[in-house]
């Protein structure tokens, strides 16, 4: 994606399939920080594909959680990490402590 295709506006989606997936931890730091300024100054929105939770929570303003092509939940990223939906949908955000048992009141 080129700066000058951004900035000028030509541009209303773009689609970034595991973007950053290659780089090392400190450029591909570097690179999502530049991206979403980037596009948020351009009023440009983009769907991103990644396996990297933490890119999904620090990218995304909504996420699709997804499992063997079906869609299991979709959220702001700190509702899907506060609540999610399934054991499954709590394991794809990255470590998680998961209990067993029955549910007695919706309060802690």
């Amino acid at each position: 994606m080129s700066d000058k295709k951004v900035r000028g506006g030509r541009l209303r989606l773009v689609l970034l399939d595991e973007p950053f997936s290659s780089l090392d931890r400190a450029l591909r730091a570097e690179l999502r920080q530049r991206t979403a300024k980037l596009l948020a100054a351009s009023g440009t929105s983009a769907l991103l594909v990644t396996h990297d939770a933490e890119e999904a929570m620090d990218l995304a303003s909504t996420i699709a959680l997804m499992e063997e092509g079906s869609i299991l939940q979709t959220g702001a990223p700190e509702d899907l990490y506060s609540q999610p939906g399934s054991r499954a949908a709590a394991l794809l955000l990255g470590a998680a402590n998961v209990w067993s048992g029955p549910v007695r009141s919706t309060t802690v």
